[in-house]
């Protein structure tokens, strides 16, 4: 069961396929939709991919027709179309686990899990047939979202690095827990934010968009949006979210460009709490951007990655294991988080909470002598779209927070999603454009629908290669509800 969704009929047993397969000839000679398999790509002479399906299909015979059988799973008179339907499933699975290697799994699936440790070799597929299983329901839903025609966005479980995860597990680990909207405007007030401020942007102008065609799109200027990175398995979203807001403004009022700041000394050291809102930053298990702004305020700057770079996140080629296990920062607040002294982490393996030396102790010694930027303060923008996009031409990419649940097999195109709430906050990213028509144009224009164009921290395996578009105009996902943005000294 997804959401209002239940996709029973039509679903063939998976694993039910008769006598079984013995050899890859029989995947071969299926006439796979994409011509996967027939020699109509690469794919069909690449030695990695035919390893892969061999792994798959002997793995699917020895763990699962078994257990269906004992469950009475497989139907009666199988074999035929049945059969070849499941072997093209089978075969679009093992193109997804070509297309991504490195499946990420739930905790506790996995032999020797540290802390928040969610990878799994290829070769451990002792559940393989569930994850087929949850590959084929995804499969289901995409191809209902897909025949939506209010939502012109593509979704594929098959092109998602998420497309053998079930819903649930893509929100405990991509997602942070849901977050209570804040009721403060920020520190200081947008008219404190001159236009002097920002020299490099002083032509936009806001009667922009009472034209029909808007085209908004920081990406294009070299240098104001960095590369799309990857939080992992991680909650860190909203960190990589602030960064990307200070990213730009370095670029605009600094003349700072093509940098990345660093996320990992906001997630080893940043425990700032909003007690007004009930607000506060937990670690690797989320947080609000302008809590980051804060605590950058607080500790004296930001630094730049290559100076203190992420390594929570990021898995070491050889172990498999993260590159570092952070513990939660000193006296975080407990109350908002939760206690979470049970949780793996070793302070050695840190740049700031090693003992003796650690740089999140030491009076902000070393974030001064690194520092590439001061924060001033940061703003609550409006939510009114119009005027956001004017906010977003005039001052650069913006931080926002919305409900990213229904992202999960999103491909390309500008999504309209259904199921998502304008008021369930799970995931920051920033806004980095906007484009298509204006948000006033009529139901029969020519024109583009109204876009925001939105930076992830997924990897650029994930959307249009890291970024996604979501429709202007309506509110969707919450997108207008929790924009902040930052300015500099």
């Amino acid at each position: 069961m997804r959401g209002i969704y239940a996709f029973t009929a039509g679903l063939l047993p998976l694993c039910a396929l008769g006598g079984g397969f013995s050899s890859i000839s029989d995947l071969e000679d299926l006439d796979h939709p994409q011509g996967l398999l027939r020699g109509k790509t690469k794919h069909h002479h690449d030695e990695e991919f035919r390893q892969t399906l061999e792994v798959v299909a002997n793995e699917l015979q020895a763990n699962c027709l078994k257990s269906l059988v004992e469950r009475r799973e497989l139907s009666e008179d199988r074999g035929g179309a049945e059969e070849r339907a499941a072997l093209q499933v089978l075969a679009r699975y093992a193109s997804f686990r070509r297309r991504f290697p490195n499946p990420v799994r739930p905790k506790g699936q996995v032999v020797g899990t540290l802390g928040s440790f969610n990878h799994e070799p290829v070769s451990n597929t002792s559940s393989l047939c569930q994850r087929i299983l949850i590959f084929r329901e995804n499969e289901a839903f995409a191809a209902a979202l897909n025949a939506d025609r209010e939502d012109k966005a593509e979704y594929s479980a098959e092109h998602s690095p998420f497309g053998d995860l079930s819903a649930e597990e893509f929100a405990s680990i991509f997602l942070q827990q849901e977050l209570r909207p804040a009721s403060g405007l920020g520190d200081i007030a947008y008219s404190s934010l001159t236009s002097s401020a920002y020299p490099l942007i002083q032509q936009t102008s806001s009667s922009l968009f009472e034209e029909d065609d808007v085209d908004i799109d920081w990406t294009k200027n070299d240098g104001v949006v960095s590369p799309v990175r990857d939080q992992g398995t991680l909650g860190t979203c909203y960190a990589f979210s602030a960064a990307g807001s200070v990213e730009g403004q370095l670029a605009l009022s600094k003349g700072l460009f093509n940098v990345s700041v660093s996320v990992e000394h906001s997630l080893e050291c940043n425990a700032v709490s909003d007690d007004g809102n009930d607000d506060a930053v937990c670690g690797e298990f989320g947080g609000w951007p302008r809590l980051v702004f804060d605590f950058w305020r607080q500790a004296g700057g930001v630094v730049r990655d290559d100076d203190w770079p992420y390594c929570a996140g990021i898995l070491d080629k050889k172990t498999s294991l993260p590159l570092c296990f952070p513990c939660m920062a000193a006296k975080y607040d407990e109350s908002s988080c939760g206690d979470h002294d049970d949780f793996y982490c070793n302070a050695s393996s840190t740049f700031g909470q090693v003992p003796h030396g650690g740089r999140c102790n030491d009076g902000g010694q070393w974030i001064r002598k690194n520092r590439i930027g001061d924060i001033r303060g940061w703003d609550h923008e409006s939510q009114d779209e119009v005027s956001l996009a004017t906010r977003l031409a005039e001052h650069g990419p913006l931080s926002a927070t919305i409900d990213a649940r229904s992202l999960q097999l999103y491909r390309r195109g500008i999504a309209n999603p259904r199921l998502c709430s304008s008021k369930i906050f799970n995931h920051s990213v920033l806004l980095v454009g906007a484009g298509g028509g204006s948000q006033t144009s009529t139901a029969t224009s020519k024109k583009e629908q109204p876009f925001w164009k939105v930076k992830a921290s997924w990897g650029s395996s994930w959307g249009e290669q890291g970024f996604f578009r979501l429709l202007r105009g309506q509110g969707k996902c919450g997108i207008n509800k929790q924009v902040v943005s930052v300015t500099l000294i």
